[in-house]
């Protein structure tokens, strides 16, 4: 399965999408492509355009709107040997497949160590950027972060995002690829750090804080970066690209390296697992508390910044 096509993308997030699962199918017809309205209407955001004029009803398969049905069938087929990706139309309908997804898919690879086929892609859009409320907007890292047997990944861009999906279509195991809802729309050739495999990568060098975050905080990030720079201030940006399994190590040494760091994040729920994490992994070299938050206002994280450097 080749992923040329998806290391050159400089389009808009969901037409990068469209491009990264055309390659996945036409380069293997063990892919499957299943969810609600991804047949006929060409998914939710047009990311399965034209798919089942090309592949036909056999492999891009509209669901019922029942999530817990579409993953269940998904874990089903990719028993027998399929590699299945799976469109879920938002956030909050990872609760009517929660059992689907922990007890059979995750648990099913953790407890077997691979013994069965379970290659199972989950896209997910996630965050805040819709104005739709808490459901259409919500977090799910914090709760997915922690199903043991799941690897969760966070793209900052659709080249990133085309890369995971590609790249997890290779592994045994289920994954779930966070895309975030302010980057749907967003446009930007591709970029070195989009293209690693790594867990996590520096999207910018500093020596006196860490601020750390995921593909849906990234932009966020480095603005403030920005403007710490015409400060004076050094940040070093640290992008999470895999929330889980996470890249202890990345996150490790640039901690080590700065003596103090900040999460950007929309989950309470990650950031709460975060800080155990930062801790475990630095917890010697830190020179003042770990911290994150959840605000979106520069001015708000710069008034933290300015706090956690004075501390």
């Amino acid at each position: 399965m080749s992923d040329s096509t998806a290391t050159a993308l400089t389009d808009r997030f969901s037409a990068a999408m469209r491009t990264a699962q055309e390659n996945a199918l036409s380069g293997d017809e063990n892919v499957l492509l299943v969810g609600e309205n991804v047949g006929r209407m060409g998914g939710a955001r047009g990311a399965s355009q034209g798919f089942l004029k090309t592949f036909g009803p056999h492999r891009i398969i509209d669901t019922p709107i029942s999530d817990s049905a579409t993953v269940g069938l998904a874990a089903g087929l990719a028993l027998t040997g399929k590699k299945v990706i799976v469109e879920l139309t938002g956030p909050d309908r990872l609760a009517d497949a929660w059992e689907c997804l922990r007890l059979d898919l995750a648990n099913l690879e953790e407890r077997t160590k691979g013994s069965f086929d379970s290659t199972v892609v989950i896209r997910v859009p996630s965050g805040p950027g819709l104005g739709g409320g808490r459901f259409f907007e919500a977090s799910p890292e914090g709760n997915l972060s922690s199903i043991p047997g799941l690897r969760v990944y966070s793209p900052r861009s659709g080249a990133e995002a085309g890369r995971m999906l590609l790249e997890a279509l290779k592994m045994r195991g289920p994954s779930v690829l966070l895309e975030a809802n302010t980057l749907t729309q967003t446009q930007e050739k591709a970029s070195d750090a989009d293209l690693s495999n790594q867990g996590s990568v520096l999207l910018r060098e500093g020596d006196d804080m860490t601020l750390i975050c995921t593909g849906a905080t990234a932009p966020l990030a480095l603005h403030v970066h920005q403007r710490c720079e015409s400060e004076g201030i050094e940040l070093e940006v640290l992008h999470l690209r895999s929330l889980r399994p996470l890249d202890q190590e990345g996150l490790a040494t640039s901690i080590q390296k700065t003596g103090r760091c900040l999460l950007l994040s929309a989950s309470d729920a990650f950031s709460s697992h975060m800080m155990g994490q930062i801790t475990t992994a630095a917890f010697l070299h830190l020179e003042s508390p770990p911290s994150s938050t959840t605000s979106t206002s520069t001015e708000d994280i710069l008034d933290q910044i300015g706090e956690i450097l004075d501390y």
